[in-house]
């Protein structure tokens, strides 16, 4: 937007020709439409992500009122951190949408001021340009009201202006700055969303509809960007921890209540209590816990590499959408070029050395233009291989689990030969048990983090294959500009062989006029540079529409 604010400053510093005019003005009006097509697209994704977060809110309120009841229940503590973290996601997502609508109205309203410099001459033209503008900010307003009373976005109105009385300059420093406000009607700081359903009123007392909006609850939420990763490594690692702790203090438990050995006496117990030998199944316990505590570490080193591959993962796709959209504004920056190629035809005899030095800018547009897709190739490449470095990494976590497995299978042939030989003590059998149900709901919890990581990726796959269709689509789009360029040269040579065609007939006709008029060659000569002439005219008339 800066750099064509910088050419209509340059073209109104210089008097315009009428034809200059006219093309400026059709440019200008074309920049309006596209820039207004994506504040709709824009509305239309508003409408999507404010439907979205009704729905995570209301997830999310089921979710947090489910932990708060049973709060030292771990799994819905866990899928409420989860619900949260997807509320504060789709949260942002509005936000982000609302900024991006304020600052696309933002740009309209400046192609509008532009229009109406250059119209600045016309009365007729820059009220009813007024009046475009005017009927669009309208309808956008209008629109997107709708869409936060539907889906219950609540935003703070814009305060009415107060005029400022002539006071002091000491009591104007004393007074505080009023807020700054954008204009549109988009504040800067974030809105209140409800999120919570409204408590329902008492059957005895009927409130006024004034009391009813007073006393709903509204939820002041701030931009937080969470990620799920994290907050499941967290949830694992925690669990991990708490289970060992626990599993270490019931075995030491354990092992301290076990008899005496025969033969000895309480007391003799109690004084040699550090020198007593450790029976075989005992070394083989303590062996395997040992080994499960390795295993555990290793899952959380595993773990933390899935985190820095996600996060790698999320860098290369910005870098992506980055791409993309340089992409898409050299595609908008030549096909505006191209629409001005094709307005400046009429005048194609005084400015042929103009059109070849604009298609030079245009193939080397192109060539910028391939270069970013090789770039967007490159990017997603790596987004597979990173892809490959996670499938690996999902391996050995199930490898891992398979040890663990069989870890917990010599735990119980070790309890059966405990229980076997120590009838008496039915309280030892009972903390081992549920302690393997414990590792039971662990396993139940990990294999659910792998379901959601498979859900993570198979999310990037459908966003690599949306990449591809687009590539696909920008190569058509250079292809079908390929083939405007070489029908446009095709154009300019047929023309200027006209043209030449013209100027050698036209030579020919002086030489029969200064001939002898005795000679009857005159009267056959002549006749066919009325032909010429016609032949000549049609061609001009035939391409003066594709302009």
């Amino acid at each position: 937007m800066n750099g064509e604010s910088m050419n209509v400053a340059a073209e109104n510093s210089v008097p315009m020709t009428a034809q200059e005019r006219k093309v400026t003005l059709a440019n200008k009006k074309k920049t309006i439409a596209q820039s207004q097509r994506s504040v709709v697209v824009a509305l239309d994704d508003y409408k999507k992500a404010a439907k979205k977060l009704q729905k995570k809110a209301n997830v999310n309120a089921k979710l947090q009122a489910a932990s708060a009841a049973k709060p030292r229940n771990y799994s819905k503590r866990n899928k409420a951190e989860l619900a949260q973290a997807a509320y504060d996601a789709a949260d942002a997502e509005v936000k982000a949408i609302a900024e991006d609508i304020r600052v696309k109205m933002e740009d309209v309203a400046a192609q509008y001021a532009e229009l109406r410099e250059i119209l600045a001459d016309k009365r007729k033209l820059v009220l009813k340009s007024e009046t475009e503008e005017a009927d669009f900010v309208q309808y956008v307003e209008v629109h997107k009201a709708r869409i936060e009373g539907t889906y219950g976005i609540v935003l703070p109105e814009e305060p009415a202006p107060v005029e400022e009385e002539p006071v002091e300059e000491e009591k104007k420093e004393e007074q505080a700055p009023a807020f700054p406000f954008p204009p549109y009607g988009f504040p800067m700081y974030p809105p209140v969303y409800n999120i919570y359903q409204p408590a329902a009123p008492a059957p005895a007392a009927a409130p006024a509809p004034a009391a009813a909006t007073e006393t709903r609850p509204e939820v002041k939420v701030l931009p937080v960007n969470v990620d799920i990763s994290k907050a499941v490594e967290k949830a694992v690692n925690t669990a991990l921890t708490r289970f060992a702790s626990e599993f270490e203090t019931k075995l030491n438990d354990y092992i301290a209540s076990m008899p005496a050995p025969s033969g000895l006496s309480s007391a003799t117990v109690k004084a040699y209590e550090m020198e007593v030998q450790v029976s075989e199944d005992e070394k083989f316990l303590m062996d395997k816990l040992a080994a499960m505590v390795e295993n555990i570490k290793a899952i959380n080193e595993k773990m933390l590499e899935l985190n820095d591959a996600y996060a790698d993962i999320t860098d290369k796709q910005k870098e992506i959408s980055e791409q993309q959209k340089k992409t898409n504004d050299i595609q908008r920056y030549t096909l505006r070029e191209q629409q001005g190629v094709q307005v400046n035809q009429k005048v194609i005899g005084k400015d042929q050395i103009a059109v070849v030095e604009e298609q030079t800018a245009v193939a080397e547009q192109q060539k910028a233009a391939v270069e970013r897709q090789q770039a967007i190739l490159e990017a997603q490449t790596e987004v597979a291989k990173d892809q490959a470095m996670l499938i690996d990494a999902q391996t050995e976590i199930s490898e891992a689990m398979k040890s663990i497995a069989s870890a917990q299978n010599d735990i119980v042939t070790a309890q059966e030969n405990l229980t076997k030989s120590n009838n008496e003590n039915m309280e030892a059998w009972k903390a081992v048990a549920d302690m393997q149900n414990e590792l039971n709901n662990q396993q139940k919890e990990t294999a659910n983090a792998q379901k959601a990581l498979a859900r993570d990726q198979k999310t990037v796959s459908e966003k690599q294959k949306a990449a591809e269709e687009l590539q696909a689509g920008i190569l058509d789009g250079l292809k079908t500009m390929l083939k405007d360029n070489k029908s446009l040269s095709d154009a300019l040579e047929r023309e200027r062989a006209k043209l030449q065609k013209k100027a050698d007939k036209k030579a020919e006709e002086k030489k029969v006029e200064e001939a002898p008029v005795a000679e009857p060659v005159t009267l056959e000569a002549a006749e066919p540079v009325e032909t010429v002439e016609a032949e000549a005219a049609e061609p001009v008339a035939e391409t003066t529409p594709e302009a």
